[in-house]
């Protein structure tokens, strides 16, 4: 496991989504997913630059969504967007980032990619890298990985609330 990405690919980690079905190929069968093109693609993944941006596959899993690879569902990432814990970005700040990133000011989102442990013990937890998050621009279909020069910015945030909350909801699934 990275501590910027990690790929919920492998069997363990499908199964905690949804039996025999791959993450990514479930979630684009829900709402209208958007494509999302990321110019230097994301850490670790550099050559892979074309993304489906889709909600969770399952109910339990919200409010995360899922960050897909066109070609391949196979490479995905869930990810939480920017306002659901506390946030780390000011408006100033993802001006500056938008401008840099060659994305649109008005129409930028923020989104942090998710990590998961405790799988094998039943004790599942979520955490944030809230040094590297992505941003979006869903209207221009355009997106890119920023790494934050703040170096007090935590690279694993744990979701103790949130992980607390999914665990309670998958025992119900």
């Amino acid at each position: 496991m990275s501590f910027e990405t990690h790929l919920v690919s492998d069997s363990k980690e499908q199964t905690l989504c949804s039996e025999r079905s791959v993450v990514g190929e479930e979630a684009l069968t829900n709402q209208a997913p958007q494509h999302i093109f990321f110019e230097k693609g994301i850490i670790g993944f550099g050559n892979e630059q074309e993304y489906i941006l889709a909600p969770a596959p399952k109910e339990s899993l919200k409010p995360f969504q899922v960050l897909i690879h066109a070609q391949n569902p196979n490479i995905h990432f869930l990810v939480l967007k920017f306002g659901m814990v506390e946030e780390t970005v000011s408006m100033a700040l993802r001006q500056d980032i938008a401008q840099q990133m060659n994305l649109d000011p008005k129409f930028i989102e923020g989104y942090y990619l998710v990590t998961t442990e405790g799988i094998e013990q039943n004790n599942l937890t979520f955490s944030i890298n809230k040094r590297a998050p992505v941003f979006i621009d869903p209207v221009h279909q355009k997106g890119g990985q920023y790494i934050m020069k703040n170096q007090e910015l935590p690279l694993v945030f744990i979701l103790t609330h949130l992980s607390e909350e999914i665990r309670k909801r998958l025992r119900k699934d």
